[in-house]
């Protein structure tokens, strides 16, 4: 079995989400084990934290922290890395060029999703920066991505603050 390499820490809630959707797709897909999975949690500062998801500065800040992730999973037996951030995709060259196991980008996989279910259109919710770098759009023309004016923009951004730094996902589902 290949041992799933998690860079975590980036929304330690986000990173916990993402570990029970796993454990729960590997039970629906009928696997008679468990995964095996490897979290590397980083210890993100609050300030690079703010500066990220309010400010939308700092993104170049998390390349060590990244790459050290990264370096360290490949170290420890990780077959391949995920990171459940898609803001942090921004850096993926950054990541794929620390190590020699692949790195799964969220784009990719949610760019095959859409084409598999031949979705043309779809809703684009994240970070200022997410929306900002075009990540997704980028990645496949043929794929329109709706995004938020800029007034819903900032009450998603702060909205994914309050669940980032405090686990508190209620501004999530009011707003």
């Amino acid at each position: 079995m290949k041992t799933v390499g998690i860079i975590g820490g980036f929304g330690p809630e986000a990173t916990v989400l993402f570990y029970k959707e796993l454990i729960q797709e590997c039970r629906h897909a009928g696997l008679k084990h468990q995964p095996h999975l490897v979290v590397w949690n980083v210890p993100v500062p609050k300030k690079l934290e703010t500066d990220l998801l309010i400010k939308n500065t700092s993104v170049k800040e998390c390349i060590p922290l990244l790459t050290d992730a990264a370096i360290n999973l490949e170290r420890i037996g990780a077959d391949f890395i995920i990171l459940p951030c898609n803001t942090l995709h921004i850096l993926t060259p950054f990541i794929r060029k620390s190590i020699t196991i692949p790195f799964l980008s969220i784009i990719d996989t949610t760019i095959m999703h859409l084409h598999n279910n031949m979705i043309k259109r779809i809703g684009l919710l994240g970070t200022s920066m997410t929306v900002k770098h075009n990540l997704f759009a980028k990645a496949d023309q043929a794929i329109e991505f709706v995004i938020p004016s800029p007034m819903l923009q900032k009450i998603i951004d702060c909205a994914l603050y309050e669940f980032v730094s405090t686990g508190n996902s209620t501004p999530l589902k009011k707003n």
